[in-house]
This record gives structure tokens, sequence and C-alpha cells, in this order.
């Protein structure tokens, strides 16, 4: 539908809408011109139609099926509740006739699962654009209250087909991002270089922490020692300066964070020794000792919740 809208820019065409108790609505919309294609690469997000500026969930149910099309022919019904995709890779002939080697990430066989709150549709629609020449799909649906998968033992696979209603402008290729190099011909231009960097380090983890703050950053999206040792290793095998550059942005992060104004850590230390510097005596030992303990155990708890995330005990999403 996003495409079709695309197509219908400048004219006034009229959408039905179901609002609340169910009642049904009219409305008339002039679809604009997109001017970039955004497709849903995302599970559970919705598919964004940026003609009309709106974006909308897409079921797993089977409303129509093109008479002769793939679906039609694996025996897929209007009604039928699909709980999982599955694209299939080409056979190793058909890799070898595109030149295309079998170990590649993106050569193998992904499966999307659907449920009521899955809305992976346009996810896997996004897949099949990805997808090789060759490529299968094996649908697994529920019809009548029982499982059944699509096209059966004794049918022949569902292959994916050619379409002129889906455009993809990065279909068919495979861009590398350019990476800019700054190199410091001087030992003072290495100095501003690496200066400009620690600075930057510094603002990226002080506005992360300020979003995790503010709700902007979930606490899910944080990462312990486990993960930041895979990230470590996965940064050295890009070579001794991609490594040393994740080193300071992990250097700039502990700066940050020990800073941070809680009993135990030097951020803590600070206000009391401000605290001691403007009233001229340090604070009640009993006051340092309560909330000596009181930060001890949010940096426990922040140990334990980061490495359940590391380990998967506690999910992230």
């Amino acid at each position: 539908m996003p495409d079709r809208l695309a197509r219908d820019a400048g004219k006034t065409i009229e959408i039905k809408l179901k609002r609340d108790k169910g009642k049904e609505v009219v409305v008339s919309i002039r679809p604009r011109q997109p001017t970039e294609i955004t497709p849903s690469v995302y599970r559970n997000s919705p598919l964004g139609a940026p003609a009309i500026g709106a974006a909308y969930q897409v079921l797993n149910k089977v409303a129509t099926v093109e008479k002769g099309g793939p679906a039609d022919k694996a025996g897929v019904k209007p009604g039928d509740v699909i709980v999982r995709a599955k694209l299939l890779a080409p056979s190793d002939k058909k890799l070898k006739e595109l030149n295309v080697d079998p170990t590649e990430d993106l050569v193998g066989d992904f499966a999307v699962e659907f449920s009521d709150k899955d809305c992976n549709w346009p996810s896997f629609v996004h897949l099949l654009q990805q997808s090789l020449p060759g490529s299968k799909v094996e649908l697994t649906v529920i019809r009548s209250g029982k499982e059944k998968t699509l096209p059966a033992a004794n049918q022949p696979p569902m292959e994916v087909a050619t379409t002129t209603e889906a455009y993809n402008p990065d279909r068919g290729l495979r861009f590398q991002p350019m990476t800019p190099v700054s190199r410091g011909d001087s030992f003072g231009q290495m100095v501003a270089l690496g200066g400009a960097r620690t600075f930057d380090d510094v603002t990226v983890v002080f506005r992360s922490v300020r979003s995790l703050g503010t709700g902007q950053v979930p606490m899910r999206a944080l990462a312990g020692p486990w993960t930041i040792i895979k990230i470590a290793l996965a940064t050295a095998d890009q070579g001794l300066p991609e490594l040393l550059l994740f080193l300071t942005f992990l250097s700039a992060n502990l700066a940050v964070l020990n800073f941070l104004p809680i009993p135990v850590l030097d951020g803590g230390h600070f206000v009391l020794l401000a605290y001691e510097g403007v009233r001229g005596k340090p604070a009640n030992e009993h006051v340092q000792t309560v909330l000596a303990y009181i930060g001890l155990a949010l940096i426990l708890t922040l140990m334990i919740w980061v490495l359940g995330l590391d380990f998967g005990f506690i999910p992230r999403h």
C-alpha cells in the first residue's frame, strides 16, 4: 500500500477507517510524493506509509489470494492465519550460477514468527526483497484450528516471484559505507584529533546517561562485562587503531560513570568533599555510612542487571 499511495501522489483518494466501537468512517486525503523509501526492517514494527505520514499494523490473517500466484498454487486460502514464514536459500547449483559464496551471512534459511502481538509481516516482506533468485518460501498456517505447512510435501516449492508492484532502490545492490580516515601530520595535530575524539566520546556517554534518566534510552539497552569483551574482540579483528579507539571510548565511559554523584564512587566522594568545604566540617559519619551502603546496593543491583542482560537471563525486548 505505501507504493500504491506514492503512485497516487497529488490525487484525492478516499480511505475507509474503523474507529472506536467498530464505527467506520471515510476520509478524503491527498497523498504526497515521499522523499525517501523507509521500509520496515525491524521486528514488531508497523509499516510506514510516508505518502500520507502514517503507519499501521499488518495483521497475519490472509485476506485474499491472487489467483494463479505462488500462494494460490501452494494452497494458501483466505482466512488462513500465518504463524510462521520460512525463506529457504537457493540450491547450491543456483548459488554457483549466481557466483555467490554459500558461506556468506546473507545466504541461508531465515524464519519469521507471527502472532497477535508480533507485527512481523513487513520485516518478512523486506526479507523477500533482499532474497536471491531461486529462493523459496514455506508458510505455516492455522486453518480450522489445525496447523498446516504449505506447500505440502508432495507439492512443488513456493518460489519467490518477480513483481513490479514493490519498489526497492537497493534491490540487487550491496553498498559499503564510506569511512573517512583522519590522520595528524604533526604531533600537534595528533593531540588535537585525540582531544576532539575524547571530547566526543565523553559527550556521547553523558548524553546516553541523561537519556537513561529521561527514559529515551531503555535500561534493557545497557551492556555488561561479557558484552564489552565480545565488542572488544570484534573490534580487535578490525586492527589496532580501531581497538585503541574503542578503549578510548571505554575509558570515557568509565570516567563519566565514575564521576556520577553516587556514594562509593569518586563523584560521591566529591559531593561529600564539596559539602565539607562549604560547611567547614565533614558530614556526619553515620550519614556517610548509610550513603555508602545505598551506593553499594545501587552498584550491585546495576551489575546484576547488566550481567542478566549479557547472559540472556533478562530479555532485551
